[in-house]
């Protein structure tokens, strides 16, 4: 592609950004992006062809690393979109040929279409801007790369979160918990609900699939690198913060099965997903069968808090809230609601939230923020049946391709996703929250082999620039 194509498509993302970031609603925070993206643009300008080329040859892909902190900033949805935009225009600006998964992605966003039918205007642009931003991304990466890229990214978010905390920032979901905060960490006096992040859990389990992905690297005998080991470091702090249960306890199963066998944590990796997302709909059997670890978790405080070992074992208040829903699902929806759900906040909006609401939702300041807890559970109400099986067969399709790679890391962080999913919303797209984002990304990539990618060559270690041994043209006819 010239030069020429190259400043007018960076011309017309820039106009758009600006556009879209004047929207803001802090006027402040517009002028200083809209500086930034102005001076940066000057600076390419400047000196475009010595700027193509150290984009082209950085060893990860910087529009990867922005993603997962340009998505979870919600205090403006427009300030997300800007931000996506922005690595759309790095990805743009990345030279290279790929394959986007269409298949898994399109059943996908079946799903998210049916659910985000009732959704505001700034979520319906971020996901957009999303999607032009995969299309560009699919075409400049490789698979090793992209994910290696992506978990990079983590590290900028949880330590974006840290630092967004010890300054006083505040997430948007402060105001809708009223209580429970009390923490059973002896560092942290109360829960914390990090400042990116839309609920207590959804940093937490971003954490968890990075530090998932970190310990299979022990298993593989890949070298873990200095960002790496800081992204760990800080991702004990958030979950020492956040006192969430489910993603530790899904990190240590995940590491336990790849240390004891990685071809197991490969193999099962599509059965356990779909056993994880399914809970809601054998939770009788589970319970029984989850008991005696129920017995030993109690005499832990950290994770037990003030529970007993039938409540543990119920899953919380979760259970209830569980078999609840399901029992207004089969009594209550007509046809067309069976078929195609209620929209985003698909409980809130039939009503089914306030057959548990009054029990368990006096710490919330509304009700649609008590959500079902399960993602299979909330697209179901989202989007109905055609959107769960539309979302179930994407993810399923996505996941059997990375089934047949040796790169265990990028598993890994898969499972850790998934599993995560069976207590939370964190995978529904109606909640369009950082992990949502995360399982795109990493189904656009699963078609992605070092074939497509734009060199044919392995992908270089994340950490270290490529030297000019790397760029030379090699033989590879074997």
């Amino acid at each position: 592609m010239t030069d020429l194509k190259v400043w007018a498509w960076g011309g017309c993302v820039a106009l758009v950004l600006g556009t879209t970031l004047s929207l803001a609603p802090t006027p402040a925070t517009t002028l200083v992006l809209v500086l930034a993206l102005v001076l940066a643009l000057l600076a390419m300008r400047v000196n475009r062809r010595n700027c193509s080329n150290r984009i082209h040859t950085l060893p990860y892909a910087p529009e990867l690393v922005l993603l997962p902190l340009a998505v979870s900033i919600r205090q403006s949805s427009y300030i997300a979109v800007g931000l996506v935009g922005l690595a759309a225009l790095f990805a743009f600006m990345r030279r290279g040929k790929g394959k986007v998964a269409t298949g898994p992605m399109i059943l996908v966003l079946l799903a998210a279409a049916l659910a985000l039918r009732t959704a505001p205007l700034g979520q319906l642009a971020l996901v957009a801007v999303f999607l032009a931003f995969l299309y560009f991304s699919t075409q400049k990466n490789e698979t090793s790369e992209a994910v290696a890229s992506l978990m990079l990214g983590v590290v900028l978010y949880i330590w974006a979160n840290i630092g967004g905390w010890l300054v006083g920032i505040q997430s948007v979901a402060v105001g809708v918990k009223l209580s429970g905060f009390e923490s059973s960490s002896s560092i942290f006096s109360e829960r914390v609900i990090w400042p990116f992040a839309r609920s207590i859990n959804e940093a937490p389990i971003v954490t968890a699939t990075f530090i998932a992905y970190v310990a299979a690297s022990f298993v593989t005998g890949r070298r873990v690198t200095q960002w790496e080991w800081v992204g760990v470091i800080g991702g004990g702090v958030i979950l020492l913060g956040s006192n969430s249960r489910a993603p530790l306890a899904v990190v240590a199963v995940v590491l336990a099965i790849a240390v004891v066998s990685p071809r197991m944590l490969r193999s099962n990796l599509l059965l356990g997903s779909v056993l994880a997302c399914a809970v809601p709909f054998y939770l009788g059997w589970l319970q029984w069968a989850v008991r005696p670890v129920a017995e030993i978790l109690v005499r832990l405080p950290y994770l037990a808090r003030t529970q007993t070992a039938e409540e543990l074992a119920g899953f919380s208040t979760r259970g209830e809230i569980w078999s609840r829903s399901l029992e207004w699902w089969s009594s209550r929806a007509d046809l067309f609601e069976h078929l195609f759900g209620f929209g985003q906040n698909g409980h809130a909006t039939s009503g089914a939230v306030y057959t548990y609401f009054g029990s368990f939702g006096g710490f919330l300041s509304k009700p649609e923020a008590l959500t079902t807890h399960n993602s299979a559970l909330q697209v179901m109400f989202d989007s109905g049946y055609i959107g769960l099986i539309a979302f179930a067969t994407g993810i399923a399709w996505g996941l059997r391709r990375y089934m047949k790679s040796a790169d265990i890391s990028s598993i890994a962080a898969l499972a850790a996703l998934t599993l995560t999913s069976a207590v939370e919303v964190s995978l529904a797209p109606g909640a369009t929250s950082t992990p949502f984002f995360l399982l795109l990304a990493l189904l656009a990539f699963s078609e992605l082999r070092p074939s497509e990618s734009k060199r044919s060559l392995p992908s270089p270690r994340v950490g270290r620039r490529r030297t000019a041994q790397d760029r030379a043209p090699q033989d590879l006819s074997g």
